[in-house]
């Protein structure tokens, strides 16, 4: 591989020409179809500042975590049987609100659920109805898969936790 001084760098971008038009804004579906490892893009760990700027409605919540961080976040409200639960998503720096596949608030939630937003599609499925640990709320071990418009697809095992 060639590996260019950082001073032969700073040259180039020197001498080269300034483009008259800026570059189109990249859009969630005209991501990269595939990372530098030649994987699909992959989802980034949510924030505080991400749930601030898109705060999601609901009396419930659902997340999936891997990698110690939650990839996922949903709420819903209970007994809303045409409700679709609200989620929320960040591929790279870009958040994406979306809705539940199928109406049924947070009821739809707990044994796992599909979601939309802006040319992405997400699937998450239990691995096991044992959970992991005890309590009002405990973490069930689960599966995400996030499919693009593109027709790429990236899976992490990680895990489902439902509740307040």
């Amino acid at each position: 591989m060639l590996r260019w001084p950082p001073a032969a760098v700073l040259l180039l971008a020197a001498c080269s020409p300034a483009g008259d038009a800026p570059a189109d804004p990249p859009s969630a579906v005209a991501a990269p179809t595939t990372s530098s490892e030649g994987l699909p893009p992959g989802l980034a760990v949510l924030t505080p500042d991400d749930y601030a700027a898109d705060p999601l409605s609901g009396e419930l919540a659902c997340a999936f975590t891997a990698d110690g961080g939650t990839l996922l976040a949903m709420r819903g409200n209970v007994a809303d049987r045409t409700g679709r639960a609200e989620g929320l998503v960040k591929v790279g720096a870009r958040r994406l609100l979306g809705q539940a596949d199928e109406p049924g608030g947070y009821d739809g939630l707990p044994d796992g659920t599909g979601f939309s937003a802006d040319g992405l599609t997400i699937a998450v499925e239990l691995v096991s109805n044992t959970p992991l640990a005890g309590g009002e709320s405990p973490p069930y071990p689960a599966r995400l898969i996030a499919r693009w418009a593109t027709g790429t697809e990236r899976t992490y095992e990680g895990t489902w936790t439902c509740g307040p």
